[in-house]
């Protein structure tokens, strides 16, 4: 083999050894995803990275808006499996980090729990109604005007 032979042959070589790194980085960022999953192919690709991102601000920096996000996403059933007990640990997160809506849509979840009109759900969805309404959402002061029954 002359040498122009060989390095066509090595540089064919190489190339084939970084595709397979890359796919095998594909793949293993994939891995670190966990349970969020495509929906379809790339059109959804970005929005699988912003719904792990977060997660991940909301589990790492305390972010009640990135809670909220990552309930909706639970709740929904958008890129995880539909999971309301994981949507209200995200929803009860939000809540705690101060976010208005996040406590208003966790007295939600209290209150449509409370089908059997148990007073345990009642006053916790009462609860997050009140929190609600102190941080400035008038959904949340109405919520308590009903369960009071003003």
């Amino acid at each position: 083999m002359t040498d122009r032979y060989k390095k066509m042959a090595l540089g064919g070589i190489v190339f084939i050894l970084i595709m397979l790194l890359i796919i095998g980085i594909m793949i293993f960022k994939e891995g670190m995803k966990g349970e969020f999953h495509k929906d379809s192919m790339a059109a959804d690709y970005f929005d699988v990275d912003r719904a792990l991102n977060l997660k991940n601000q909301c589990d790492k920096s305390r972010d009640g808006d990135a809670c909220l996000e990552t309930a909706r996403y639970y709740l929904e059933g958008k890129h995880v499996h539909e999971d309301r007990k994981k949507a209200a640990h995200y929803l009860a997160r939000s809540c705690r980090y101060n976010n208005g809506d996040g406590c208003f849509h966790l007295g939600t979840f209290w209150y449509e729990k409370n089908a059997d009109r148990n007073s345990a759900n009642n006053k916790r969805a009462l609860t997050h109604f009140k929190k609600a309404c102190s941080l400035g959402v008038e959904n949340g002061c109405r919520k308590i005007e009903i369960l009071e029954g003003k």
